[in-house]
């Protein structure tokens, strides 16, 4: 067996983020590199304009699905544990109750960076892969900055002589359970320049919205759904092919890294970035087939970016009537 022969990638998340890379023309890169810093191998290098750019791939696993039916044959649960597992005395389990959605993501994170830490002098990324989610993934901004800095959190500012003021509620990550601080606050985790969220982009579903006929009232909805199956019969091979799908990264900046992640890499027209701006996580740049999709009302406007956009206005808004 040849050792020197190039390894290549095993996993889906990993042969997807390499083409990711390729897509993209950053082919100056190895997997798996022995680096002189540590004996401990990292997915990826990249070297980009004289820098180099490494990346760790984890993939996110679906929740275990839990039982249903608890052994009725076992002594009644403690009302602590009764509540912690929604049991009911009849044995069987309540679907749903409360689930945090950071704790999976924040896991990840702590794995990649027992790798990443020793490479303090590079500029260092976590990729996170979906596998729950077969299109648009799961991971959105505000659950990532969150598991990154500290669970979203809405606050609403009490004035006890003019009682509550709405127009001052404003939403924050607060400073408890983030993976970039400390448990006193204190940025941490320095080195990681951004977390990359990795998706397979359904932009032929998007593309087939914006032109899809729109549905007739008159028609049944056994008729509404042989027209939209014939359209998308006819579509089929075009750029608005349904299965038509293309690899992307939403970047996530972390405002606390030592070293910035470059602007000119992963910026492909599919690709969206958020970071810091003015004290805000905002949407910072999106590629130009997001923004075109976006224009013609095929997917909504980013979130992070909304809520900047309507806290701008409120504040010209109260500013002109001061």
């Amino acid at each position: 067996m040849n050792e020197n022969r190039p390894k290549s990638p095993r996993t889906d998340s990993e042969k997807i983020f390499q083409r990711y890379l390729e897509s993209q023309g950053l082919t100056n890169y190895k997997f798996e590199p022995q680096l002189p810093e540590s004996k401990k191998t990292p997915d990826f290098c990249l070297n980009y304009a004289g820098r180099r750019i490494i990346s760790e791939v984890k993939e996110i696993d679906p929740p275990e699905p839990e039982p249903a039916v608890v052994d009725s044959k076992k002594p009644l649960w403690g009302k602590d544990e009764a509540r912690k597992l929604h049991i009911t005395r009849s044995g069987l389990k309540i679907r749903g109750g409360f689930s945090d959605p950071y704790l999976r993501i924040q896991r990840k994170i702590e794995e990649a960076w027992e790798k990443l830490r020793y490479f303090p002098k590079n500029i260092c990324c976590i990729v996170l892969y979906d596998t729950s989610s077969p299109g648009p993934t799961r991971l959105e901004p505000w659950l990532v900055y969150g598991a990154m800095l500290g669970r979203l959190t809405h606050v609403t500012p009490y004035d006890p002589e003019r009682g509550l003021l709405p127009e001052k509620s404003f939403s924050m990550f607060s400073p408890e359970g983030g993976e970039m601080r400390w448990a006193s606050g204190e940025p941490h985790k320095t080195n990681i320049s951004a977390i990359l969220v990795l998706e397979e982009f359904p932009v032929g579903q998007y593309r087939f919205f914006v032109a899809a006929p729109r549905s007739d009232p008159n028609l049944s909805v056994v008729e509404r759904a042989v027209k939209t199956y014939e359209a998308m019969r006819l579509a089929r091979g075009t750029k608005r092919d349904a299965s038509l799908r293309k690899v992307r990264v939403i970047v996530h900046e972390n405002p606390f890294a030592a070293r910035k992640l470059p602007k000119g890499v992963f910026c492909g027209p599919y690709d969206v970035r958020y970071g810091e701006q003015k004290g805000r996580i905002e949407r910072i740049s999106a590629g130009r087939e997001i923004r075109k999709l976006e224009a013609q009302g095929a997917i909504p406007r980013s979130p992070l970016l909304e809520i900047a956009r309507r806290s701008a206005r409120k504040g010209k808004a109260m500013s002109k009537n001061r």
